[in-house]
């Protein structure tokens, strides 16, 4: 086990996350303007891992943390974990650890072990909480309990904290106790909503609010959508209507001002067909339902294909709602002062 830290704030945040993906923590730990050292972040997508060498720069970047040893690994103040879901989400079949994937979260746990971070942030899709999951969940509070964390747990939507996608994620919070907590950890309370029309790109001339799409099963769900909206008293042509059209009738979704959640597939397939626009989200688009801004992805071209950071955008944690908790965790566990955080 590594020597613990002390329990003064650190000039530089030493930061370090697993299934790292588009790594939207660095980037809100960057919107907090806190100095921060990137330690090390992981993901098994080759692609992945081009975009975050090339625009976060991390020192140490592994491909498997399976097969990790506990000798490369290195400290950090703050270790954000976000396991792949699909093992506890009904898109992903449910199976849980019967799944390999629903296993991986033991890998973060043994880096808690091997390291003792003064902060941990888990997320994971609210299925975890199933009662057919649940003694995996139990587990992972156990397990911090034991290693000597104060462990709080919740369920967020992204759309409470100026999003525009509903996203409900369960996050699980671990503060080392012995010289680490400096207050209790109080969940950010919400910021309000953002409206669809708010992100979306300013028209063009190929838009035509009502246009439907042309492949014949995306059409049929889109009228259909468009008919239960109208059935509703919203003119779908007028206001912005987000329709997955690229599932099945049986799960056919649409959200009327909002985005529903974007995962990986939708991601990489365009996204949602616009009713005002009579077209598909524009990558752009994307990047602001996940409470992106483009720029901060500037360079992306280089690394990967628009499909492929779609994938990543839909595996995402929706910016300013990790921004939200890890502000409060932060201040909690002392690795972020009043004064500095106020300043932002």
């Amino acid at each position: 086990m590594a020597t613990l830290g002390t329990s003064r704030t650190p000039r530089v945040l030493r930061f370090g996350s697993d299934f790292s993906g588009l790594d939207s923590a660095y980037l809100a730990l960057k919107r907090l303007n806190v100095p921060v050292r990137h330690c090390f972040c992981s993901d098994k997508d080759a692609k992945c891992l081009s975009l975050l060498q090339a625009l976060h720069k991390p020192e140490v970047c592994f491909d498997d943390v399976t097969l990790r040893k506990a000798e490369e690994e290195s400290y950090v103040d703050l270790y954000l974990t976000t396991p792949p879901c699909q093992a506890f989400s009904a898109a992903g079949q449910g199976h849980g650890a019967a799944d390999g994937r629903g296993t991986l979260i033991s890998s973060s746990m043994k880096y808690v072990q091997h390291k003792r971070p003064r902060c941990v942030v888990v997320e994971n899709v609210r299925g975890l909480l199933q009662k057919k999951h649940r003694p995996i969940y139990r587990g992972i509070l156990k397990t911090f309990k034991k290693l000597g964390y104060v462990v709080s747990s919740r369920v967020l939507d992204a759309q409470d904290y100026q999003v525009a996608q509903v996203r409900k994620r369960v996050f699980i919070v671990a503060i080392r106790r012995r010289d680490s907590r400096r207050q209790r950890f109080e969940w950010p309370k919400p910021l309000g909503k953002r409206s669809l029309s708010a992100i979306l790109d300013p028209p063009v001339r190929t838009d035509k609010p009502g246009r439907l799409p042309k492949s014949e099963r995306p059409k049929k769900l889109a009228r259909m959508a468009m008919s239960k909206i109208w059935a509703q008293g919203v003119d779908p042509c007028k206001v912005p209507c987000a329709i997955d059209v690229g599932c099945s009738e049986r799960y056919l979704t649409w959200k009327v001002g909002v985005a529903p959640t974007l995962c990986r597939a939708r991601g990489g397939s365009g996204g949602f067909w616009l009713s005002s626009r009579g077209r598909k989200t524009t990558l752009r688009e994307l990047m602001r339902i996940t409470g992106i801004n483009p720029e901060e992805l500037q360079g992306w071209e280089a690394c990967c294909t628009g499909p492929q950071l779609g994938q990543m955008l839909g595996n995402s944690v929706p910016m300013p709602l990790i921004q939200a908790v890890l502000q409060n965790a932060l201040l909690a566990s002392g690795l972020l002062t009043q004064s500095r955080s106020n300043a932002t």
